[in-house]
């Protein structure tokens, strides 16, 4: 499945910012989702 193939460079990329929780990164994630999915 591309999710499983995607999640192992989406904690790589989360690794590579220490400064931030993975958990204010799926935040903003949801937040821009939120965003750009219509009202």
């Amino acid at each position: 499945m591309t999710l499983c193939r995607f999640t192992p460079s989406l904690f790589q990329s989360t690794r590579l910012r220490e400064a931030r929780p993975a958990a204010e990164v799926a935040s903003t994630y949801v937040v821009v989702v939120s965003i750009h999915a219509p009202a």
